[in-house]
């Protein structure tokens, strides 16, 4: 099984506020009998660490795209539309524009 994780280092990103973090794809061979402790140290770690910091563009980027692959559009938006926020400049792959375009787009907004 493989899983894609996003992990934060303390390298500052131009424009955006405070000691910020890079973001990290890779995927790995997950141990089928970890992977619930995964998830759940996931959960139990990252939501209150994303709510705690709205100022950490990496943290709620990561939530937000997080609740997104989870059918969690309602819920992600505010994440998104504050990492949007916090580094207007930030255009990448994950970009929080492409995220809340599709996003509004899959619920019929103009």
């Amino acid at each position: 099984m493989k899983a894609m994780l996003a992990g934060a280092g303390s390298t500052a990103m131009k424009g955006a506020k405070g000691d910020q973090g890079i973001r990290l794809f890779c995927d790995l061979a997950v141990d089928p009998a970890k992977e619930k402790e995964m998830l759940h140290n996931f959960h139990s770690t990252f939501r209150p660490a994303a709510s705690k910091q709205p100022d950490n563009f990496p943290a709620q980027l990561s939530w937000g795209i997080h609740l997104v692959e989870e059918e969690r559009a309602k819920e992600a938006e505010p994440f998104l539309v504050r990492a949007r926020d916090l580094y207007p400049q930030y255009v990448g792959p994950d970009s929080p524009y492409l995220m809340l375009a599709e996003l509004y787009r899959d619920r019929g907004d103009q």
